[in-house]
């Protein structure tokens, strides 16, 4: 969304990423709801937040309604196993509090922008680097055009798909 100022500095149609944790029923199908990692956040769920997101000034959860309020959104489904999902949603929320980083230095772990969130939980899925302003990081339009290549992640939706999705 290039009408926030975030938005103006990462290049490409796609700036911000989310990570998808997933609802009460998805956690219980999927066999972590009363998981160490997960019981901590139940009652964020239930109110509806079930996104990561890595956003300053720290690693948080949010609802869908607040990234989605965009220009434009592609949503992307991992290729992962169910064993892997469970280590994904728990390394995922192992960030949370983590904080923000300014710089998008994919080399810091301290510290995570948007795209490293997505990278840390699925550490079975390479993704595509690219320098920005002088340091190695991943770009969201990289990780939507490796979702259209079939490349360790699947393009589920785009533009105004997501209302149907998220609601």
């Amino acid at each position: 969304n290039k009408t926030y100022i975030g938005g103006r500095f990462v290049p490409g149609r796609f700036t911000h990423s989310a990570l998808y944790i997933g609802t009460e029923s998805e956690l219980k199908n999927l066999g972590i709801w009363n998981d160490p990692a997960i019981r901590p956040l139940q009652a964020d769920i239930r109110a509806g937040r079930i996104l990561l997101e890595a956003f300053r000034p720290e690693v948080r959860m949010i609802a869908p309604a607040v990234p989605f309020q965009t220009d434009s959104v592609a949503i992307l489904r991992p290729a992962l196993s169910i064993t892997q999902r469970r280590e994904a949603a728990r390394r995922g929320v192992s960030r949370l509090g983590v904080p923000f980083d300014y710089w998008f230095d994919n080399r810091t772990k301290h510290e995570l922008a948007c795209t490293e969130l997505i990278q840390y939980p699925m550490p079975w899925i390479t993704f595509e680097e690219t320098v920005s302003y002088g340091r190695p990081a991943v770009m969201p339009d990289a990780m939507v055009a490796q979702a259209i290549r079939g490349e360790g992640l699947q393009f589920v939706a785009g533009q105004d798909s997501w209302r149907r999705i998220a609601h």
